[in-house]
């Protein structure tokens, strides 16, 4: 490349669209690791601390219950995550939730919803 040039027309282009926040470069994707639910787990919570995970349990009845929990990662075992959530009015559980990984069926992170209930969420209580 041996020169760039930039007429009015793009100034006042660039103007604009930044003004429009629409120059934000490039979104990278996430690098979730997909080897296990654990490494997943893992892998979402160092990029994208609060999230929600979905589960779906089995109790002694053998009925389905689909769980919701939103929240942060304390630990992830081999077997089980310890996860701290809060509930829809923005109140800490007084403990970690063991989730099992097989127990997992989905995990929502960089939502509106997750990102709106952290933003107002007081700081996450010492445990």
């Amino acid at each position: 490349m041996d020169e760039v040039r930039r007429s009015e027309h793009e100034a006042f282009w660039d103007t604009m669209l930044a003004a429009e926040n629409a120059l934000t470069g490039l979104i990278r994707p996430p690098e979730i690791g997909l080897g296990s639910m654990r490494e997943a787990v893992v892998s979402v919570a160092a990029q994208y601390p609060h999230m929600i995970i979905e589960t779906e349990e089995t109790d002694e009845q053998d009925e389905d219950w689909k769980t919701f929990h939103l929240g942060v990662l304390v630990e992830a075992h081999d077997d089980f995550a310890e996860f701290h959530g809060y509930n829809a009015l923005g109140v800490w559980a007084e403990k970690p939730a063991l989730l099992w990984y097989s127990e997992i069926t989905r995990i929502k992170f960089d939502t509106r919803y997750a990102n709106a209930f952290w933003r107002h969420v007081p700081p996450r209580p010492p445990l």
